[in-house]
Protein backbone atom coordinates (compact mmCIF):
# COMPACT_ATOMS: atom_id res chain seq x y z
CA UNK A 1 0.00 0.00 0.00
CA UNK A 2 2.76 1.90 -0.03
CA UNK A 3 3.84 3.87 -3.38
CA UNK A 4 6.82 6.05 -2.58
CA UNK A 5 8.30 2.49 -0.89
CA UNK A 6 7.91 0.31 -3.69
CA UNK A 7 9.02 3.03 -6.48
CA UNK A 8 12.39 3.28 -4.70
CA UNK A 9 13.24 -0.32 -3.76
CA UNK A 10 10.35 -2.12 -5.04
CA UNK A 11 12.73 -4.33 -7.64
CA UNK A 12 15.05 -5.19 -4.75
CA UNK A 13 12.13 -6.37 -2.50
CA UNK A 14 10.80 -8.18 -5.21
CA UNK A 15 14.32 -10.48 -5.30
CA UNK A 16 14.49 -11.47 -1.82
CA UNK A 17 10.61 -12.04 -2.07
CA UNK A 18 11.51 -15.05 -5.19
CA UNK A 19 13.93 -16.03 -2.71
CA UNK A 20 12.01 -16.17 -0.08
CA UNK A 21 9.06 -18.22 -1.70
CA UNK A 22 6.36 -15.44 -1.04
CA UNK A 23 4.29 -12.78 -3.06
CA UNK A 24 5.25 -8.51 -2.95
CA UNK A 25 2.77 -7.20 -4.29
CA UNK A 26 1.17 -3.98 -4.32
CA UNK A 27 -2.90 -2.75 -3.73
CA UNK A 28 -5.75 -3.66 -6.39
CA UNK A 29 -8.76 -1.94 -6.87
CA UNK A 30 -6.77 1.39 -7.14
CA UNK A 31 -3.59 2.63 -9.12
CA UNK A 32 -1.66 1.86 -9.60
CA UNK A 33 -2.76 -2.34 -9.95
CA UNK A 34 -5.78 -1.12 -11.29
CA UNK A 35 -3.41 -0.67 -14.37
CA UNK A 36 -1.72 -3.64 -13.81
CA UNK A 37 -5.31 -5.56 -14.35
CA UNK A 38 -5.40 -3.85 -18.17
CA UNK A 39 -1.74 -4.52 -18.83
CA UNK A 40 -2.05 -8.09 -17.82
CA UNK A 41 -6.07 -8.06 -19.90
CA UNK A 42 -4.33 -6.94 -23.38
CA UNK A 43 -1.18 -9.82 -22.85
CA UNK A 44 -3.59 -12.46 -22.28
CA UNK A 45 -6.06 -11.43 -25.94
CA UNK A 46 -2.75 -11.82 -27.57
CA UNK A 47 -1.70 -8.27 -27.24
CA UNK A 48 1.90 -6.61 -27.26
CA UNK A 49 1.22 -3.55 -24.50
CA UNK A 50 3.92 -1.18 -25.97
CA UNK A 51 3.35 2.31 -23.42
CA UNK A 52 1.20 2.16 -20.03
CA UNK A 53 0.22 5.48 -17.86
CA UNK A 54 -1.96 7.09 -16.01
CA UNK A 55 -4.10 10.31 -17.50
CA UNK A 56 -5.27 13.10 -14.71
CA UNK A 57 -7.19 16.01 -15.81
CA UNK A 58 -6.16 18.03 -12.73
CA UNK A 59 -2.45 17.76 -12.48
CA UNK A 60 -0.99 21.09 -12.51
CA UNK A 61 2.76 21.17 -11.29
CA UNK A 62 2.57 24.75 -9.88
CA UNK A 63 0.19 23.17 -6.76
CA UNK A 64 1.29 24.18 -3.22
CA UNK A 65 0.44 23.21 0.28
CA UNK A 66 -1.31 27.15 0.25
CA UNK A 67 -3.39 26.52 -2.91
CA UNK A 68 -5.11 23.24 -2.03
CA UNK A 69 -5.58 24.54 1.94
CA UNK A 70 -8.69 25.56 1.59
CA UNK A 71 -9.60 22.34 -0.47
CA UNK A 72 -7.59 19.96 2.02
CA UNK A 73 -9.53 22.06 5.07
CA UNK A 74 -13.56 21.12 3.80
CA UNK A 75 -12.84 17.16 3.74
CA UNK A 76 -10.33 17.21 7.00
CA UNK A 77 -6.98 16.34 4.76
CA UNK A 78 -3.75 17.50 5.22
CA UNK A 79 -2.77 20.05 2.94
CA UNK A 80 0.81 18.38 1.79
CA UNK A 81 -1.05 15.19 1.07
CA UNK A 82 -3.61 17.04 -1.10
CA UNK A 83 -0.55 18.59 -3.04
CA UNK A 84 0.72 15.53 -3.62
CA UNK A 85 -2.51 14.61 -5.40
CA UNK A 86 -2.67 17.51 -7.59
CA UNK A 87 1.21 18.81 -8.71
CA UNK A 88 1.75 14.61 -10.39
CA UNK A 89 3.83 13.62 -7.24
CA UNK A 90 1.82 10.65 -6.53
CA UNK A 91 0.94 9.89 -9.85
CA UNK A 92 4.91 9.89 -10.70
CA UNK A 93 5.26 7.01 -7.73
CA UNK A 94 2.10 5.22 -9.10
CA UNK A 95 3.44 5.05 -12.25
CA UNK A 96 7.25 4.02 -11.24
CA UNK A 97 5.63 0.99 -9.43
CA UNK A 98 3.81 0.29 -12.81
CA UNK A 99 7.13 0.34 -14.99
CA UNK A 100 8.89 -1.53 -12.40
CA UNK A 101 6.26 -3.92 -12.93
CA UNK A 102 6.27 -3.86 -16.61
CA UNK A 103 9.58 -2.87 -17.64
CA UNK A 104 8.65 0.11 -19.36
CA UNK A 105 10.97 3.13 -19.26
CA UNK A 106 10.52 6.52 -19.22
CA UNK A 107 8.76 7.20 -22.86
CA UNK A 108 10.41 10.37 -25.57
CA UNK A 109 8.85 12.47 -27.45
CA UNK A 110 10.78 13.75 -30.81
CA UNK A 111 13.38 12.21 -31.41
CA UNK A 112 12.51 8.65 -30.71
CA UNK A 113 8.83 9.16 -31.93
CA UNK A 114 10.42 9.18 -35.37
CA UNK A 115 11.74 5.94 -35.20
CA UNK A 116 15.78 7.40 -34.17
CA UNK A 117 17.73 5.25 -31.48
CA UNK A 118 19.53 7.60 -28.77
CA UNK A 119 23.03 6.69 -28.63
CA UNK A 120 22.83 5.58 -33.05
CA UNK A 121 21.15 8.10 -34.89
CA UNK A 122 21.24 10.60 -31.99
CA UNK A 123 22.86 11.85 -28.80
CA UNK A 124 20.99 13.86 -26.09
CA UNK A 125 22.63 16.13 -23.67
CA UNK A 126 22.31 18.83 -21.00
CA UNK A 127 23.61 22.02 -20.49
CA UNK A 128 27.06 20.39 -18.69
CA UNK A 129 27.46 18.11 -21.62
CA UNK A 130 26.70 20.49 -24.57
CA UNK A 131 29.74 22.38 -23.28
CA UNK A 132 32.15 19.50 -24.62
CA UNK A 133 30.60 18.19 -27.59
CA UNK A 134 32.53 18.40 -30.56
CA UNK A 135 29.96 19.73 -32.96
CA UNK A 136 31.52 18.39 -36.12
CA UNK A 137 30.41 14.93 -35.36
CA UNK A 138 26.99 15.64 -35.79
CA UNK A 139 24.81 17.21 -39.03
CA UNK A 140 22.35 18.90 -36.89
CA UNK A 141 21.09 20.38 -33.37
CA UNK A 142 17.49 20.00 -32.05
CA UNK A 143 17.03 22.75 -28.83
CA UNK A 144 14.02 21.32 -26.81
CA UNK A 145 10.61 23.43 -26.30
CA UNK A 146 10.46 25.01 -23.20
CA UNK A 147 7.36 23.76 -22.74
CA UNK A 148 6.70 21.29 -19.87
CA UNK A 149 10.20 22.74 -18.81
CA UNK A 150 12.16 19.94 -20.78
CA UNK A 151 14.67 22.90 -21.79
CA UNK A 152 16.03 24.72 -18.18
CA UNK A 153 17.54 27.84 -17.77
CA UNK A 154 20.95 26.01 -17.90
CA UNK A 155 21.10 24.85 -20.96
CA UNK A 156 19.46 27.90 -22.40
CA UNK A 157 22.73 29.69 -21.12
CA UNK A 158 24.66 26.83 -22.29
CA UNK A 159 23.60 27.28 -25.85
CA UNK A 160 24.27 31.05 -25.60
CA UNK A 161 27.29 30.54 -24.43
CA UNK A 162 28.13 28.57 -27.34
CA UNK A 163 26.87 30.81 -29.60
CA UNK A 164 29.36 31.76 -32.39
CA UNK A 165 30.24 27.61 -32.25
CA UNK A 166 26.69 27.12 -33.44
CA UNK A 167 27.26 29.91 -35.72
CA UNK A 168 30.20 28.25 -37.73
CA UNK A 169 27.94 25.08 -37.53
CA UNK A 170 25.06 26.04 -38.97
CA UNK A 171 27.63 28.01 -42.00
CA UNK A 172 29.34 24.93 -42.38
CA UNK A 173 26.06 23.39 -43.52
CA UNK A 174 24.64 22.13 -40.02
CA UNK A 175 21.37 21.99 -39.06
CA UNK A 176 19.25 23.53 -36.66
CA UNK A 177 16.12 23.17 -34.75
CA UNK A 178 14.61 25.29 -32.40
CA UNK A 179 11.24 24.87 -30.73
CA UNK A 180 9.38 26.89 -28.71
CA UNK A 181 10.89 29.15 -25.56
CA UNK A 182 8.69 31.26 -23.45
CA UNK A 183 8.42 32.80 -19.58
CA UNK A 184 6.60 30.73 -17.07
CA UNK A 185 4.82 34.07 -16.80
CA UNK A 186 3.72 34.51 -20.50
CA UNK A 187 0.02 32.67 -19.52
CA UNK A 188 -0.14 30.48 -23.01
CA UNK A 189 3.58 28.37 -21.85
CA UNK A 190 4.10 26.11 -18.65
CA UNK A 191 7.70 26.52 -18.91
CA UNK A 192 9.03 26.09 -15.59
CA UNK A 193 12.39 26.04 -15.57
CA UNK A 194 12.61 28.76 -17.35
CA UNK A 195 12.75 32.50 -15.70
CA UNK A 196 12.44 36.26 -16.67
CA UNK A 197 16.35 36.61 -16.68
CA UNK A 198 16.66 33.95 -19.82
CA UNK A 199 17.29 35.60 -22.87
CA UNK A 200 15.48 33.45 -24.94
CA UNK A 201 16.22 31.96 -28.35
CA UNK A 202 19.74 34.13 -27.29
CA UNK A 203 22.04 31.13 -29.19
CA UNK A 204 20.90 32.86 -32.42
CA UNK A 205 21.92 36.57 -33.88
CA UNK A 206 18.05 38.08 -34.07
CA UNK A 207 15.42 38.75 -31.94
CA UNK A 208 12.70 35.54 -31.51
CA UNK A 209 9.14 36.76 -30.13
CA UNK A 210 7.32 33.56 -28.68
CA UNK A 211 3.08 34.90 -28.57
CA UNK A 212 -0.37 32.79 -27.84
CA UNK A 213 -1.50 31.02 -30.66
CA UNK A 214 -4.64 30.23 -31.65
CA UNK A 215 -5.61 26.62 -33.75
CA UNK A 216 -5.55 25.67 -36.29
CA UNK A 217 -3.05 25.82 -38.53
CA UNK A 218 -2.32 26.65 -42.60
CA UNK A 219 0.32 25.99 -44.59
CA UNK A 220 1.71 29.33 -46.58
CA UNK A 221 2.52 28.84 -50.80
CA UNK A 222 5.99 29.59 -50.07
CA UNK A 223 5.87 26.74 -47.07
CA UNK A 224 4.21 24.38 -49.56
CA UNK A 225 7.04 25.50 -51.95
CA UNK A 226 9.98 24.93 -49.26
CA UNK A 227 8.62 21.09 -48.37
CA UNK A 228 6.82 19.95 -51.24
CA UNK A 229 5.41 16.66 -49.34
CA UNK A 230 3.23 18.53 -46.38
CA UNK A 231 -0.09 19.14 -45.82
CA UNK A 232 -2.43 20.85 -43.67
CA UNK A 233 -2.53 18.34 -41.14
CA UNK A 234 0.91 18.29 -40.66
CA UNK A 235 0.69 21.63 -39.07
CA UNK A 236 -1.99 20.94 -37.06
CA UNK A 237 -0.78 18.67 -34.29
CA UNK A 238 -0.44 20.23 -30.59
CA UNK A 239 1.29 23.80 -30.73
CA UNK A 240 2.06 25.85 -27.84
CA UNK A 241 2.96 29.05 -29.17
CA UNK A 242 3.29 31.34 -32.51
CA UNK A 243 6.43 33.38 -33.32
CA UNK A 244 7.38 36.92 -34.55
CA UNK A 245 8.29 37.48 -38.25
CA UNK A 246 11.96 36.68 -38.45
CA UNK A 247 13.87 38.46 -41.36
CA UNK A 248 15.72 35.74 -43.88
CA UNK A 249 13.02 32.99 -42.86
CA UNK A 250 10.25 31.52 -44.40
CA UNK A 251 7.12 31.32 -43.14
CA UNK A 252 5.84 28.09 -43.57
CA UNK A 253 2.66 27.97 -41.76
CA UNK A 254 0.33 30.35 -40.29
CA UNK A 255 -2.18 30.21 -36.91
CA UNK A 256 -6.08 30.99 -37.24
CA UNK A 257 -5.41 33.71 -34.58
CA UNK A 258 -6.37 36.93 -37.11
CA UNK A 259 -3.13 38.15 -36.89
CA UNK A 260 -1.95 35.08 -38.83
CA UNK A 261 1.65 34.48 -36.81
CA UNK A 262 4.30 32.45 -38.13
CA UNK A 263 4.27 28.96 -36.40
CA UNK A 264 6.67 27.44 -38.30
CA UNK A 265 9.85 29.20 -39.76
CA UNK A 266 12.35 28.16 -42.32
CA UNK A 267 15.23 28.51 -44.32
CA UNK A 268 18.45 28.11 -46.12
CA UNK A 269 20.41 30.77 -44.41
CA UNK A 270 24.16 31.60 -43.28
CA UNK A 271 24.33 33.24 -39.56
CA UNK A 272 26.46 36.80 -39.27
CA UNK A 273 26.18 39.22 -36.66
CA UNK A 274 23.30 41.36 -38.45
CA UNK A 275 20.88 38.03 -39.06
CA UNK A 276 20.23 35.25 -41.40
CA UNK A 277 21.15 35.73 -45.04
CA UNK A 278 19.39 33.55 -46.93
CA UNK A 279 21.62 31.02 -49.42
CA UNK A 280 20.78 28.54 -51.97
CA UNK A 281 20.23 24.91 -50.02
CA UNK A 282 23.47 23.88 -50.90
CA UNK A 283 25.91 23.82 -48.97
CA UNK A 284 24.30 26.19 -46.69
CA UNK A 285 22.11 24.84 -43.96
CA UNK A 286 18.52 24.39 -43.06
CA UNK A 287 17.36 26.22 -40.15
CA UNK A 288 14.07 25.78 -38.48
CA UNK A 289 11.89 27.54 -36.28
CA UNK A 290 8.82 25.82 -34.65
CA UNK A 291 6.67 25.08 -31.23
CA UNK A 292 6.24 21.83 -30.44
CA UNK A 293 7.78 18.96 -27.98
CA UNK A 294 11.15 17.41 -28.07
CA UNK A 295 13.86 15.81 -25.76
CA UNK A 296 16.44 17.86 -24.02
CA UNK A 297 19.28 19.17 -26.86
CA UNK A 298 19.54 16.02 -29.40
CA UNK A 299 21.90 16.16 -32.05
CA UNK A 300 21.76 13.71 -34.80
CA UNK A 301 24.82 11.81 -35.56
CA UNK A 302 26.40 12.34 -38.66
Amino acid sequence: MNAELDATVGPILKVYADRAGVVITNTDGDEPGVAMNLYRFAKTIGLKPVLAGNLKGMIDPYRTPDTQREFAEKYHQKPKMITSFADGTKLSMETTVLANATGFRVGKLGLTAIGLTEGVQFDQVNGAGFAGVNLSNYSAIAVASSFGGMLTSAELSALIARSAAIASFVNAGGGLLALAECFPASGFCLANNMSASDVLFGFVPVPVSSVATSAPYALTAAGQALFPTLTDPDVNDPTHNSFGEIGGLTVVDRDQSGRGAPTTLAGFVRINDNGFESEVPAPATALLFGAGLLALAGLRRR
